[in-house]
C-alpha cells in the first residue's frame, strides 16, 4: 500500500463536545496526521447528526449505515477507538487495514471496566437481568473478544505495558504494539513554560467526575489536614453527570472555603488552571489505561501525586509521588510533604517536565504509530 496520500478514518464513539481522554487523543491524532498532509475523517455518535470540516478534519456525526459503509469504502486505514461491530464488518468486507486502539480494558470486562473476566456463561446472567442495552453490551463484548483472538490481521495498539499484560490471552502475534499517548496543546504562546510556576498556590485535580478519579479521596485528605490545622486550597475540574455531586461532597466535609469545583474546562482555561497550580493530584481508585492527565501536568512542570495502580503508575514512575489507592491518609501526607517544601516542588516539577517532553513527544509518537500500522 502506498504510504503517501493515505486516507484515515477514525471511529470514536466519544468526541467533542464530550470531554475525556479518548476525545483528546482522537483530536490529537487527527491533528498530527493532518500536519503530515494525510486526509482524516472522524466518525462519532456524539452530537446532532451533521457533517462539518474543522481545521481540515472532516467530522461526521451519527452517520446512517449507508453513509458509514461509503466512508469506510473511501478510506484506506480504519482506526477504531474502541471496538464497533459495524465498522469492523464493513472494513473487512472492503479489505481495509484495521487499527484497534485499546484505551481501556475492553477485552477484560463489559464496558472496559476493571472486573476480571470470569467466563462466558458466568457473565451472562447479570446482563440478561438488565435491559436491551445491557444485553447488546454483553454480546458486543464477547464478539470483540472472539475477533481479537482469531483475526491476526488487525493491528492492536495499547497505551501501556501494564495493559499488554492484562491482554496476554490475546497477544498471539507481533501485531500488538505499546505506544504511549503524546502531549499536544494548541496556542501556548501566552504561557511561559520555562519554569514551574505555582503562583496560584493551590492543589488541582482534573478529570471526569464519578469515574473513579478519586475526588472523594482528595476531599477526605484535605479534611484530615484541616483537622490538624493545616489548610490548603484546592480546585476540582472536570465534567460530572450530576452538577450537585462534587459540591455536595465538598459541603458534606465542610470544605466550602478551601475547595472549589469549577466544572469542565478546555483549551486556554484548562492550561491556565494547570500552569498556575502548585501540584496536581490523581488519587484514582480504579484501573487507568494510561494517565493522560498525569503527563499533561508534568508537561507544565507540575509535581504529580498519583495512585500506585495499573497504567497510571507505569506512566508516572519515579517522576512523581505514588501512593496506595483509596488512602486519604497517604494522600494527606504526600500533599503536606510537597506543599510545605517549595524547593521540592521546583525540583520534582523540573524533573517531571524534562521526562514528559522527552518521552511523550508528538513527533516520536506519530512515527511509532505510522510504523506500527504501515509495516507491510
Amino acid at each position: 500500500m502506498p504510504h503517501k496520500n493515505l486516507r484515515f478514518l477514525i471511529y470514536s464513539h466519544f468526541y467533542y463536545p464530550s470531554i475525556g481522554g479518548v476525545e483528546r487523543h482522537t483530536d490529537n491524532l487527527a491533528k498530527l496526521l493532518i500536519n503530515k498532509e494525510y486526509y482524516v475523517t472522524i466518525i462519532t455518535q456524539i452530537g446532532n447528526k451533521d457533517v462539518e470540516i474543522k481545521s481540515k478534519i472532516t467530522i461526521v456525526r451519527k452517520p446512517s449505515i449507508g453513509l458509514l459503509s461509503s466512508l469506510i469504502f473511501y478510506h484506506d486505514i480504519i482506526h477504531l477507538q474502541g471496538f464497533n461491530i459495524f465498522v469492523y464488518l464493513f472494513a473487512k468486507l472492503f479489505r481495509k487495514r484495521i487499527v484497534w486502539y485499546h484505551h481501556g480494558y475492553d477485552l477484560c470486562s463489559v464496558g472496559g471496566g476493571t472486573s476480571i473476566y470470569k467466563g462466558f456463561f458466568e457473565t451472562l446472567e447479570p446482563h440478561l437481568r438488565r435491559n436491551l442495552v445491557g444485553i447488546l453490551l454483553w454480546l458486543s463484548f464477547h464478539i470483540s473478544r472472539m475477533i481479537a483472538k482469531i483475526d491476526k490481521k488487525i493491528t492492536h495498539i495499547v497505551t501501556t505495558y501494564y495493559m499488554l499484560t492484562r491482554f496476554r490471552d490475546f497477544v498471539r502475534s507481533s501485531s500488538w504494539n505499546v505506544i504511549y499517548h503524546p502531549i499536544l496543546f494548541d496556542n501556548l504562546n501566552h504561557i511561559s513554560l520555562n519554569n514551574s510556576n505555582h503562583y496560584g498556590n493551590y492543589i488541582l485535580l482534573y478529570g471526569r467526575m464519578m469515574a473513579g478519579k478519586g475526588e472523594d479521596v482528595l476531599i477526605k485528605a484535605l479534611k484530615i489536614l484541616k483537622d490538624k490545622g493545616i489548610i490548603y486550597r484546592a480546585i476540582i475540574c472536570g465534567p460530572s453527570p450530576s452538577k450537585d455531586y462534587p459540591n455536595n461532597l465538598i459541603k458534606f466535609f465542610r470544605l466550602e472555603n478551601q475547595v472549589t469545583y469549577v466544572g469542565p474546562r478546555l483549551g486556554k482555561e484548562l492550561i491556565d488552571l494547570i500552569n498556575n497550580s502548585s501540584i496536581v493530584v490523581l488519587p484514582t481508585v480504579s484501573e487507568e489505561g494510561f494517565g493522560l492527565t498525569a503527563i499533561e501536568a508534568m508537561y507544565f512542570g507540575k509535581p504529580v501525586i498519583a495512585s500506585y495502580t495499573s497504567g497510571l503508575a507505569e506512566i508516572v514512575g519515579n517522576f512523581g509521588i505514588l501512593i496506595p489507592p483509596n488512602d486519604p491518609y497517604a494522600l494527606a501526607e504526600a500533599i503536606l510533604e510537597l506543599m510545605s517544601n517549595k524547593n521540592k516542588i521546583e525540583r520534582l516539577g523540573k524533573k517531571a517536565k524534562e521526562y514528559a517532553r522527552r518521552v511523550f513527544d508528538p513527533e516520536n509518537y506519530l512515527q511509532k504509530y505510522l510504523r506500527a500500522i504501515l509495516n507491510d
